[in-house]
């Protein structure tokens, strides 16, 4: 098996298109993790949380399993 010389890639550079922009540097293009227009359709959900005992809550887990329902929609 013939071994790779490494040190022969040491100049390497990747061909550029001169019709493609980075989009790194475009002013007008999103932060990472954000997205480019706020969605204006309200929250269909939200959380809340109720302090019980753990005998209710079991209790109420239970029901939810035999029933097959949500906790949300048993609420």
């Amino acid at each position: 098996m013939k071994k790779l010389d490494v040190n022969s890639l040491a100049g390497f550079k990747p061909k550029t298109d001169k019709n493609t922009e980075d989009v790194n540097s475009r002013k007008d293009a999103p932060i990472s993790g954000q997205e480019s227009w706020p969605s204006r359709e309200p929250e269909s959900e939200g959380q809340f949380t109720i302090r019980a005992s753990k005998a209710t809550i079991s209790r109420f887990k239970k029901i939810c399993k035999d029933d097959r329902r949500t906790y949300g929609a048993m609420l």
